[in-house]
């Protein structure tokens, strides 16, 4: 195997774990943030959501985002381009069209998806992370953001949260 090939498994590792965040972030956000009904915040509704939500697919969450709330089409556009790529991934790496992993000729190729669904796992993770963030300060939370993530990404992503969830002061449906 050449250095090349073992870079490429290495990329291919950091994609997983960027998707598998971005899963996380768009999880908790769909089961706590923009619920089915509106509960109250209680231990044990928290519980009884995360409990019926825990066998849930990636697919059936975004499905949600749609139904629970009103997406820009932009947006909209970058989560079902995810969600297919990151099925390729997940799924489907070794027989797919997007590359050959085993083909040293075609290695960019290989680069060019992983770093794609790298950067739309970030996008998607931190839009999420901040409606998360909002929804904490329309709740009167007073929890610190998350000293790993810049502060910048709170700034930038609540406002972008903004524009795309919510109408005022509320989510959008």
């Amino acid at each position: 195997m050449t250095d090349d090939m073992k870079n490429v498994l290495i990329h291919i590792g950091a994609a997983l774990l960027s998707v598998q965040s971005t899963e996380s972030v768009l999880r908790l956000c769909m089961t706590y943030v923009i619920q089915k009904q509106s509960v109250p915040l209680t231990i044990e509704s928290l519980e009884s959501i995360k409990e019926n939500e825990s066998d849930k697919t990636l697919g059936y969450f975004m499905q949600q985002v749609r139904y629970r709330s009103e997406i820009d089409d932009d947006f909209d556009g970058k989560l079902k381009t995810f969600l297919i790529n990151r099925n390729k991934l997940v799924h489907h790496l070794v027989d797919s069209d997007c590359f050959d992993i085993f083909d040293v000729e075609n290695l960019s190729e290989a680069h060019n998806f992983l770093s794609s669904i790298i950067n739309d796992a970030e996008y998607i993770g931190n839009v999420f992370y901040g409606v998360c963030r909002l929804w904490e300060e329309q709740n009167g939370f007073s929890i610190a953001p998350d000293k790993r993530l810049p502060i910048e990404v709170d700034i930038r992503f609540k406002e972008i949260a903004k524009n795309t969830f919510f109408e005022g002061s509320t989510f959008k449906k």
